[in-house]
């Protein structure tokens, strides 16, 4: 029988957790712990990490959105667990808000998500011919960073000595206020 992880009503931000995840819980929780699947608890705020079938990729969920996938699982973490340099990647995955149990389940490569009468399903079997363009955008991107030796990221981190902070922690705010605009709530 396949694992069902549960998770307590909260606001949780589904897609692959490592995009919103930060370093220090990366290095001293999953990495730890051998990236393994399963249910983690951070300070009683909780995340759940699943693996996809097919790896790194770009998976589509049964309402058309499509993840991308840098860490070869799919998960739900709690909104809790993002931090300011990590609020700019929450458009990489779908932010809802539960106000039940969540039962997270993985069967033939189907994620299965559901919370009452919500069930969201996310096909990690993919054909890789059926994701090209989306591989292909990222690849070309990932190329230009290794073939380049000298890259500098656009959006390096400028001290705005006036507001006591930096653009990014700005910008991500602003990101995330846009962001918890399109939250589902279930």
């Amino acid at each position: 029988m396949d694992p069902i992880y549960v998770l307590p009503g909260s606001m949780y931000w589904i897609g692959d957790v490592r995009h919103v995840m930060s370093d220090d819980i990366f290095n001293n929780v999953w990495k730890y712990n051998n990236y393994n699947e399963g249910v983690y608890n951070v300070n009683n705020y909780k995340f759940v990490v699943v693996p996809t079938i097919c790896g790194d990729d770009y998976y589509e969920d049964s309402e058309g959105f499509i993840y991308q996938v840098i860490s070869g699982h799919l998960g739900l973490i709690d909104i809790g667990l993002c931090n300011d340099a990590t609020l700019s990647q929450l458009s990489k995955g779908k932010l809802y808000t539960f106000n039940n149990p969540i039962y997270i389940t993985m069967n033939n490569g189907i994620i299965k998500i559901t919370s009452n009468d919500f069930i969201l399903n996310i096909d990690t079997n993919e054909d890789e011919d059926e994701n090209d363009e989306y591989l292909q955008e990222e690849y070309e991107y990932v190329d230009n960073i290794v073939a380049d030796p000298d890259y500098v990221p656009e959006n390096d981190v400028s001290v705005n000595e006036s507001e006591n902070e930096t653009e990014s922690e700005s910008e991500s705010s602003e990101d995330y206020e846009d962001f918890i605009d399109d939250e589902k709530t279930i």
